[in-house]
Parts: C-alpha cells; structure tokens; sequence
C-alpha cells in the first residue's frame, strides 16, 4: 500500500468549472460504469453477477434490447463520477475478472 486515499471534500467547490462540456441536467445526471460482461442468457449474466457480488464489489446487472430486438444482459462494476475515475478503477476490475473492461457512460433516469 502506502498510496493513501484520497481526500475526498478536498477542491470540490472549484472543481466544477473543470469539465469540459456542459452537464445536462445537474452535476450527476450522467456517471460511468465498468462493463465486464455481455451475455445472451439472464442466467449466465447472474453467475457472473453473483461471482462479483462474493467479491463485495458493486456490480450491477441490466438489460440491453439491441436494435434488432434481441437482448442481452450487461453485467457493469461501480459507478464513477467521471471518466478518469473510471479510468483509474480499470486496472483494479481487470484483475478481478482477467478480462478487459470496457468504461461506459449510463445516464440516470
């Protein structure tokens, strides 16, 4: 170890002018997530899911309807205020699941 955590109230009232697009709709109305995993069965997306889950990680497991009509079901770990966050936390869920995950931006309802 020996990083330390960051501090986390530190600079957030002058932070805000730093983006470099506006934010629709309030600060948090969009986030990014890690995704692990796409599969074609609910079932195999929650063994997925479930394994994450033991590892007390935040996962979360959603529904995709792609444009042909089929689903499929995306298993996503954290949830990060911005890119570089996420970008950070890629390493750290690649050793997880020895897999590459790929960062995504979810906006919430």
């Amino acid at each position: 170890g020996g990083a330390g955590l960051p501090k986390i109230n530190e600079a957030k009232s002058n932070s805000i002018q730093t983006t470099d697009k506006p934010v629709d709709g309030g600060l948090y109305s969009s986030m990014f997530t890690l995704q692990v995993g796409v599969f074609k069965t609910r079932k195999a997306a929650e063994e997925e899911y479930k394994m994450y889950k033991d590892k007390r990680m935040r996962c979360e497991l959603s529904e995709r309807k792609l444009p042909d009509g089929t689903m499929r079901y995306v298993v996503t770990i954290g949830e990060y205020s911005s890119r570089k966050n996420a970008e950070t936390a890629v390493p750290i869920v690649r050793d997880q699941c020895n897999c590459t995950p790929l960062i995504i931006q979810r906006n919430n309802p």
